[in-house]
């Protein structure tokens, strides 16, 4: 635009931050940023958000700067954010601090809720949605969700019974599936749109329907994207079927379907297929340690050592820390404490001393990671 002599307006900027969303770098939003300070753009509330949208894409702690803590547009973009780097707490933190959330900003805090298994919080959250806002069926896809992560399928029944619409079918589906309800979530299908084929086809999976899962698949029919056939690779995987897995996975190939791949070479002690799979989501660009965990296991199943010990030397001893989130107390001055396992824990290691194990961590050495939840009970 300053090549033709046009001055770009709010909007442009807008759309241009808009566009950086999927920069691999936060570098040109960065000097956009420059830009707008200098040129006074950025008490503009449209760009203002765009910023926060381009910047938290990469790194929360740089959109921090940027927030409005009273808007929840604002607070449910960091939120977001947050989420998507695994840290429901710090998502959490952030609800706590918003005057007055809309039904877009509680629903956020409820998937933040059931990534960590926090239903007391959950709980509170749903209460503060009943009180202020009608009925709204994205909220009560979240909460659905919430009771089915959370183990309580019975709940998440009855919070769909309350609106079984589209949205929160498909996540009833999802969480029977996940609870091994396979049957159930076969059943209530009905008019299957994408989520609700992805559902049936985890509880399939689950279950070892290879049958229900090809006429879940027949039914979806043209409208299967790659993330149907990576979950149907690993019902065939799962079920011993590798072969067929590989050949959906040389269809529609994704790191996914190629993970169905290995995962079910791994159990059946199939070198040769193992190798291709892991040379295939090396191809792919998916590097992390757990395809080397995964050959090494192979090979050591098939009893060849030197190639075990090359694979564990190919992953350079690393392997993705897990995390955990436990909720102590409950939502009346309850707190949830992360922890990052290295993957070293002693097995005798008993249920009572861990508890007490945590409580300690939470009153005297992860404080910044304590959230206190009964601050979330709203009004």
């Amino acid at each position: 635009m300053a090549a033709v002599h046009v001055p770009p307006d709010h909007l442009s900027f807008a759309f241009l931050l808009t566009a950086l969303i999927r920069s691999p770098s936060p570098s040109p939003s960065l000097q956009l940023l420059a830009h707008l300070l200098k040129t006074a753009h950025l008490s503009d509330p449209f760009i203002r958000t765009a910023l926060l949208r381009a910047l938290s894409a990469h790194s929360p702690s740089l959109a921090r700067p940027f927030l409005l803590p009273d808007s929840p547009v604002h607070v449910d973009i960091l939120m977001s954010a947050h989420l998507r780097l695994g840290r429901p707490d710090r998502a959490l933190s952030l609800l706590r601090r918003l005057p007055r959330p809309d039904p877009v900003a509680l629903t956020t805090a409820l998937a933040a809720c059931a990534r960590a298994g926090a239903l007391s919080a959950g709980r509170a959250v749903h209460a503060a949605a009943l009180r202020r806002f009608p009925p709204d069926p994205h909220l009560t896809a979240a909460l659905v969700t919430l009771y089915a992560r959370c183990g309580l399928p019975d709940r998440a029944r009855a919070a769909f019974r309350d609106e079984p619409t589209g949205v929160v079918r498909s996540a009833l589906i999802s969480g029977l599936a996940a609870n091994g309800l396979a049957a159930e979530a076969l059943a209530r299908l009905g008019r299957l749109g994408g989520l609700a084929a992805l559902g049936a086809l985890a509880g399939c999976a689950r279950a070892g329907l290879v049958e229900e899962g090809a006429r879940v698949m027949a039914r979806v029919g043209p409208a299967a994207g790659p993330e149907h056939y990576a979950c149907w690779a690993d019902l065939l995987g799962r079920a011993g079927q590798v072969e067929a897995a590989e050949a959906v996975a040389r269809a529609v190939p994704s790191a996914a379907a190629w993970g169905a791949v290995l995962a079910g070479c791994t159990r059946k002690g199939e070198v040769a297929r193992a190798e291709r799979a892991a040379a295939e989501l090396a191809r792919l660009g998916a590097r992390e340690g757990g395809v080397w965990v995964q050959m090494w296991q192979v090979y050591m199943g098939a009893g060849r050592g030197d190639e075990a010990g090359r694979a564990r030397r190919g992953s350079g001893g690393w392997k993705q820390a897990g995390k955990s989130w436990v909720e102590l107390g409950g939502a009346a001055g309850g707190r949830m404490v992360g922890f990052v396992s290295g993957g070293h824990c002693q097995e005798d290691v008993s249920v009572g001393f861990m508890v007490r194990l945590l409580h300690w961590h939470a009153r005297r050495r992860y404080d910044d990671l304590a959230l206190d939840f009964d601050t979330i009970l709203f009004y």
